[in-house]
């Protein structure tokens, strides 16, 4: 079997082989079994014997993979494999054709379709046609030649019985066109196109030169085709070889690693597949070829343990697989055949931290026959065998895959004729890499896919690939950690901010850049200033102009600065000076502002203590800094022993001591690994770079308002002086204390602030609005979301970044734009550098995470008293100036393509918790302190610090108590929100703390124990029928009804079976409560149900009168189930169940009656015949079909349409809606029923209760039925007294506003009426779980809300804008009465209303606005119809207004075979039908898109449907973003800002 580095298994002798392929296909197989029980499968023939024709052809077991991965992803064009022929000259396609029917009638391959169902997969070989080729020309159309092949290119391959091969001639220009061929994967592989490029080239040769004979002597057909390699592969798979050799990867792939990663894989965009092309030179591949001949290897072999190389050192993963494909033709004749032959291997690779290239290439010399050896078992089964960790829409157990191809003979013949270029489709695995043969070196590409990699940044990657591979082979025997990725004497460093450029065109970016000059800033000066000479220089400058001011106090920088002298006087006469430290208790003020200039007046660096920690953390920090002086209030800290000073105090200064730039300026205190909090010590050298440039990047200038928001403790404090004494602005001081909220939106409104610096938190909490001042926000000290850009679009928005171990700020981002993702951290201060490095200290390529280290003036002096802390952090800057230091953030980072740096996260230990930098050992000391906990550990785990406690030996952990201490001892941030016990802690095998195996804490009604268990008779009711309806054990009273798998239709049930126990809800209560304690709460004594005895006649409802309107054969319009018949049922007991539900089911025995009337809205209505008139039920007996069991796998298999599932045309008896036949069945003998309804008597609901009820009376006559409720006459009859109520009329405004949005379609689409297309696509069982049950629970919404909000976010990308108009299908019965029930009514209560959804944003965003729009709809929609249809007045109004194309109706979780009406003429542009089916490996949503085929192409309707699929899968990445909107709150009004700013709270408190 050859690989595409030529490594083959050995042919086995060609006499014995052929004896072996002339023996009958049993024989063989006895043969094979045998060697596999002697273990000697390396003695398989390779042969392919011939097949036997009088047995089916079946699929491969390979082909059957792809079949099945189609049948999960129906939307991808992953399989699709397509290559484009280039013509400079004229060329007549009618010659193209011709060689085509040549070539494919030489290939049975290329006429297959497939037939059948999952496990009876046949094909079958139609007889040859000539080829036809569709035919584009592209002049005067403005279409270019890549987006025409693009889009053949994605079209999807119909495998039920459809051609799996197509080509397209297109016409460039006058002279120019290109042939596009397009095969699915499962008829084809590449290896395959060698051998078509070959044989076309030469057919159309001899048809354009008018020889055939040439052709035919050249062509032949091939003696072996794919269908004998197909049945090989079976009699392999049937012999046990598959399986021995799965036994072998099963060994092999132990254990297997995570999947490759490069960062978070998310710095692509939309989905793609692009094709990075690169060089690499003559020498280094002259390098390879000799490395490989000294070594014993091939070339292939070298180029694969590089790529493995570059896999490991741009991910940085030890343990790790590539995929690489083999051809598989080493048995004669198979090196001819078109099919899907090429197989994928795993290749598994381990590097240790001395491992040489040497090493590498040596193992896998020695041990990739072995892998050839067991590569006939399709990767496929392989992947499903190992079951390795999966990731939803990303390829299993390999990711990255390398291919090295040789020179081509047939791409050369053909290029005498056309320029081939394959056309990339792919996106089954993330990056594919690919070197070629050529004259001049390698031709090399990396193939990505762009969603997950940007192209800017991968065109990075390949530079790297070049350079490390040059080093690997040239220094073969050093470590390949060693091995540099970026060329020496480079080094990716993130350009200065041009904000920062001094004068003299200096900047910072550069190595052993210096600052210079002067900046924008007003009375910025430089080299080098400190803050109180910003304050000293404005003085000089503007001694009048304001420089602070707070509610009650102002001053000027005149009266600033004398205060300041004054209090640094008394400081300086009690000892302050020059790395001397003074404390300062003082809140947000103007006395603090004054302290802090005074402090460095004196020459000391000043410490701030925040008055919300403990007492004993402060005296430790007081103590710890050596301070001897506390500056603060009378009263203040009373149980600190040290000297006080009134900030009040002020004394005859004399001259103020020189500040030196490495003097102490201030000491901050950040948590401490050690268990103790660490003292930062910084110096004034970088306060210039800082202001500098934040004066120039925020537009600041004299007339600038800044606001004085960071606590005295947070070193944003620092920067808000600097801004404002550097600019010659106002420092804005607001009230002391907590601001958030609109309490800080007043501060922004009331107090003019012109720019604020507020962290992401803070500022998600402010309600965006009118702050007509307000000029610019930056945000700090956490994560900045994109949404938070987005939401603050009317101001200029920067992102800033520093640790407290830099002088505030090490970087700012350029200003951003709202849909710019997540904002970058930026570049570097003026005279600041920043490098993203590798653990040996080298850069790293763009894009590729390493660790951030900062450099040049703003650095600190290190760590108070910690020396060995301060050289392990702050360490010698090997790309600076010499003696420079810099500092290892611990933050992890790569450099963006633009030259801005990402954040990623932090590489160590400290975590960050809502932009609280927290040392876990430090909480974990505390923990572990208490008496009955033995060990301790915390990590972060959704937004949230848990804590994890192992008691002491025979004790239990008090965690109340322990909680306690806590809170004592730590600042509120730092302590955790959840404690969780645990018998021992996870440890590495080098028997360190595995955080990341620490277990998430439990999650009501997901965690398998109750939440808690019920306290009162209701919530043990509520928590009984939780568990009957969604078939869940052990439900807690907290436990969620929709996160536990409940959707509308079961909350239905829920209200109903409520009712019967005398509990009264409604559905929308069960959205909004969710939880047997909450529902307990709100649940009212039921009130009595009015049941009747329907009869006579009643009005239609407003759903059918939508149907009468828009028309269609009325006898068709049907609904059918197919339900299980018991052994032993005989016709008449069938007939007996049948009469039993129209006895009991008033609608199954309603007749339609239609009279002329003036009016639109009148002339039909319905009535209830007397049971004993009611027509017999017509039976019809089907006998199953030849060679067709009673239970047809094919028939019955799970995921069929739904459309279509139930429904055998032939069958279905006729229905007459005028004389009350509204039932008809078919039984198919003799276990299957299939019952047809008319749609006016049913609906969804309807056969939730028709299906089991039936199936009962099958197995038991005498069964009972549902309770009886209120019956459809009444509900029909309340519906139209409803339509006339003043407050039903008060609606008409809001639907009038709804039906203002924007259409799928400009108005006067075609279709109308006519016939539908349908597309079916079937979501994966993972994605349907996140969609359904974790999605919803998220974002405390129903799937509906999921389902329409990926639709709107698919149109807007499908056709553009922000916003849509959809009709929405609801099930139409919430009670508007306090004396109805129809939960168990049978009926077509179906409601339909428009809503305008707006799907601007980011996905999380837009689907808590479109949640919030589906709640304001009044009564659910119910109205609409009534207004639309039953009130004279108010419908010609509504009928005015432009109608939505486009409908969704979800029918939520379904077991059981349903159809609706394929034949149905189309009401809208697209219809979207979904179901969530049960299947084996879980529920599986499905989704029909019918469209009208004269309005929209199928092309588009494809596009549409896929990107339906794609907005879904996004929605489930975002399900973190989740959290509750102002609808889930009714008793109070909240806005969003201030429910976040709830949660938020909610979140710290312990």
């Amino acid at each position: 079997m050859t690989s595409a580095g030529g490594h083959a298994r050995p042919a086995s002798r060609g006499s014995s082989a052929e004896r072996f392929a002339a023996l009958d296909g049993e024989r063989r197989v006895e043969l094979l079994r045998r060697l596999v029980a002697a273990g000697r499968l390396e003695a398989i023939p390779d042969v392919v014997p011939p097949r036997d024709p009088s047995v089916p052809v079946r699929l491969s077991p390979a082909q059957e993979d792809l079949w099945v991965f189609e049948s999960l992803y129906p939307d991808t064009a992953a399989l699709n494999l397509c290559c484009s022929y280039h013509f400079d000259g004229p060329v007549d396609p009618a010659d193209l054709e011709a060689a085509l029917t040549i070539v494919q009638d030489n290939h049975d391959s290329l006429r297959m379709r497939i037939k059948g169902e999952v496990g009876d997969l046949r094909v079958e070989f139609p007889p040859a046609e000539p080829f036809e080729l569709e035919r584009l020309d592209l002049r005067g159309t403005g279409v270019g030649l890549r987006e025409a092949l693009h889009a053949f290119s994605r079209r999807t391959f119909d495998l039920d019985g459809g051609r799996l091969i197509r080509g397209r001639f297109i016409t460039v220009d006058d002279t120019r066109s290109t042939l596009v061929l397009a095969l699915h994967h499962i008829a084809t592989d590449w290896w395959s196109f060698d051998v078509l490029h070959g044989e076309l080239a030469e057919a159309f040769r001899a048809v354009r030169d008018r020889t055939p004979d040439r052709a035919g002597q050249r062509l032949r057909r091939p003696v072996i085709q794919y269908a004998d390699f197909a049945g090989w592969q079976r009699e392999l798979e049937a012999a046990g070889v598959f399986d021995a050799q799965l036994a072998w990867w099963r060994r092999y792939l132990a254990d297997p690693p995570r999947p490759l990663t490069v960062g978070s894989a998310s710095q692509g965009g939309e989905f793609g597949v692009e094709q990075i092309v690169f060089r690499v030179g003559q020498d280094t591949e002259a390098t390879v070829r000799a490395l490989a001949r000294e070594r014993g290897a091939t070339v292939y072999g070298v180029l694969m343990t590089a790529f493995a190389v570059f896999a490991h050192r741009m991910t940085g993963e030890r343990d790790l697989i590539t995929g690489t494909p083999v051809a598989n033709r080493s048995a004669k004749g198979l090196d001819r055949v078109i099919g899907y032959v090429m197989n994928s291997v795993p290749i598994r690779w381990h590097f240790g931290a001395d491992t040489t290239f040497a090493q590498l290439l040596s193992g896998f010399t020695a041990g990739f026959p072995e892998v050839l050896a067991h590569a006939d078992v399709p990767v496929g089964r392989i992947v499903r065998a190992v079951d390795p960790v999966r990731v939803a829409g990303r390829s299993p157990l390999f990711q990255w895959v390398f291919m090295h191809l040789p020179r081509q003979e047939s791409v050369a013949r053909l290029r005498e004729i056309a320029d081939p270029e394959r056309v990339h489709t792919g996106g089954e695995h993330d990056l594919i890499g690919i070197v070629r043969d050529s004259d001049d070196g390698f031709e090399a590409s990396l193939e990505v896919r762009t969603d997950l990699y940007a192209p800017e940044v991968v065109r990075a990657w390949a530079e790297a690939f070049t350079t490390l591979l040059g080093s690997l082979v040239a220094e073969p025997d050093a470590p390949v950690a060693a091995a540099g990725l970026v060329p020496p004497g480079e080094l990716p460093l993130s350009p200065a901010h041009p904000a920062g450029a001094s004068t003299d065109g200096t900047t910072g970016g550069t190595t052993g850049g210096t600052t210079g000059g002067t900046t924008g800033g007003t009375g910025v000066e430089s080299p080098f200033t400190s803050l109180p000479e910003l304050a000293t220089g404005q003085a000089a400058r503007t001694p009048d102009a304001v420089a602070v001011e707070s509610d009650g106090e102002r001053l000027s920088y005149r009266e600033l600065l004398e205060r300041a002298d004054g209090l640094a006087g008394v400081l300086r006469e009690r000892g302050a000076g020059p790395e001397q430290v003074v404390a300062l208790a003082l809140g947000r003020s103007v006395d603090l502002v004054v302290a802090i200039l005074a402090v460095q007046r004196a020459g000391a660096a000043y410490l701030p203590l925040d008055l919300d920690h403990p007492l004993e953390r402060l005296a430790y920090q007081i103590e710890d800094a050596g301070a001897r002086l506390l500056v603060a209030e009378p009263g203040v800290l009373p149980g600190l022993a040290i000297e006080r000073l009134s900030p009040t105090a002020s004394a005859p200064g004399g001259p103020t001591p020189a500040i030196r730039p490495h003097d102490a300026a201030w000491v901050m205190y950040t948590s401490g690994s050690t268990g103790r909090p660490k003292g930062v010590v910084v110096g004034h050298a970088g306060v210039a770079s800082l202001t500098r440039t934040l004066v120039t990047a925020f537009g600041l200038d004299a007339g600038s308002r800044v606001l004085q928001l960071g606590a005295p403790a947070f070193d944003i404090s620092v920067a808000e002086l600097c801004m404002a004494f550097g600019s010659g602005g106002t420092l804005v001081v607001p009230p002391s204390g907590p601001l958030i909220g609109a309490d800080l939106g007043h501060v922004l409104r009331e107090r003019r602030v012109t720019f604020a610096l507020v962290p992401p938190a803070v500022l998600a909490t402010v309600p965006p609005g009118d702050y007509p001042d307000l000029r610019g926000l930056a945000s700090g000290a956490d994560v900045c979301p994109a949404e938070l850009v987005s939401a603050w679009a009317g101001v200029r928005f920067w992102n800033a970044y520093g640790p407290t171990e830099t002088t505030v700020a090490a970087s700012v981002s350029d200003p951003l734009t709202p849909g710019g993702g997540l904002p970058p951290i930026g570049r570097p201060l003026a005279g600041q550098r920043l490098y993203v490095l590798d653990a040996r200290l080298r850069p790293v390529p763009v894009g590729v995470p390493g660790e951030l280290y900062v450099a040049g003036p703003g650095v600190a002096r290190g760590y108070l008293g910690r020396p060995g802390l301060t050289a392990e952090r702050f360490v010698a800057d090997p790309y600076g100036p010499p003696g420079e230091r810099m500092y290892r953030t611990g933050d992890l980072a790569h450099l963006r393509a633009d030259g801005q740096v990402q954040f990623l996260g932090r590489a160590d230990d400290q975590v960050k918790v809502r932009g609280n930098r927290i040392e876990p050992a430090e909480v974990e000391a505390v923990l572990a302190g208490h008496e009955s906990v033995a060990g301790a550990a915390v990590a972060p785990r959704d937004g949230r610090l848990v804590g994890y406690l192992v008691p002491r030996e025979g004790r239990s952990c008090d965690t109340a108590d322990v909680l306690a201490r806590a809170v004592a001892a730590l600042p509120a941030p730092m302590v955790p929100s959840d404690l969780v016990v645990l018998d021992a802690l996870p440890l590495t095998p080098q028997g360190k703390l595995d955080r990341a195996a620490l277990p998430a804490p439990p999650v009501a009604g997901l965690s398998g124990r109750p939440s808690r268990e019920p306290a009162t008779d209701r919530e043990a009711t509520l928590c009984a029928l939780f568990a009957e309806l969604l078939g869940v054990p052990g439900v807690g009273a907290e436990d969620d009804f929709f996160r536990m798998g409940g959707d509308s239709i079961t909350a239905i049930q829920l209200v109903s079976r409520a009712r019967t126990e005398g509990l009264g809800l409604t559905p929308r209560e069960v959205f909004a409560a969710r939880t047997p304690a909450a529902l307990a709460a709100v649940a009212r004594a039921s009130t009595r149900t009015v049941t009747d005895s329907p009869a006579g006649r009643f009005p239609i409802t407003p759903i059918m009168h939508w149907w009468r309107e828009h028309g269609g054969p009325l006898g068709t319009f049907t609904q059918s189930l197919a339900v299980p018949v018991p052994a032993g049922v005989d016709e008449e007991r069938i007939r007996a169940a049948l009469r039993t539900l129209t006895v009991r089911h008033a609608a199954l025995r309603t007749r339609l009656l239609r009279h002329a009337s003036p009016h639109a809205s009148e002339g039909w209505e319905l009535e209830v015949l007397p049971p004993e008139e009611a027509p017999e039920v017509p039976l019809s007996r089907v006998a199953a079909g030849p060679g067709q069991a009673p239970s047809d796998p094919a028939r019955d298999a799970p995921g069929a349409d739904p459309r279509h599932a139930a429904s055998r045309p032939d069958a279905v008896p006729p229905l007459d809606p005028g004389s009350g036949r509204m039932l008809a069945a078919v039984w198919h003998e003799p276990d299957r029923l299939v019952v047809t309804a008319h749609h006016f008597a049913v609906d969804g609901v309807s056969w939730r209760l028709l299906g089991p009820e039936l199936e009962a009376l099958l197995r038991s006559p005498g069964s009972g039925g549902p309770a009886q409720g209120t019956s459809f006459a009444r509900w029909a009859r309340l519906l139209a007294a409803e339509a006339e109520r003043p407050e039903r009329v008060a609606e008409l405004p809001f639907w009038e506003e709804t039906a203002a949005g924007e259409t799928l379609l400009p108005p006067g689409w075609k279709g109308r009426g006519g016939p539908r297309t349908t597309l079916t696509r079937r979501l994966p069982a993972d994605l349907t779980e996140q969609v359904l049950t974790h999605l919803p629970a998220a974002f405390r919404c129903g799937p509906d809300e999921v389902l329409l909000t990926a639709l709107a976010i698919a149109v807007t990308r499908w056709r553009g804008g922000t916003e849509v108009l959809v009709d929405v299908e609801g099930h139409g019965r919430d009670a508007f009465t306090g004396d109805s029930d129809v939960s168990t009514t049978v009926g077509w209560f179906t409601t339909q209303h428009p809503v305008r959804l707006d799907a601007s944003g980011e996905p999380a965003a837009a689907l808590k606005r479109i949640k919030e729009r589906l709640r304001a709809i009044p009564s659910g929609g119910l109205g609409y119809g009534l207004l639309r249809h039953l009130n004279r007045d108010t419908a010609p109004r509504l009928a005015a207004l432009p109608a939505a194309d486009l409908r969704l109706n979800y029918l939520g979780r379904f077991d059981g075979e349903l159809a609706g009406m394929p034949e149905a003429p189309m009401a809208y542009a697209v219809e979207l039908d979904a179901v969530a089916q049960p299947e084996q490996d879980g529920a599986r949503l499905v989704a029909s898109w019918s469209y009208a085929a004269d309005a929209i192409s199928t092309e588009r309707a494809d596009e549409l449907a896929g990107l339906w699929s794609r907005a879904l899968a996004e929605l489930a990445g975002q399900a973190g973003e989740g959290g509750a909107t102002s609808s889930d709150f009714p008793l109070v009004e909240l806005t969003q800002s201030q429910v976040e700013a709830l949660e938020a709270d909610l979140d710290g408190d312990w």
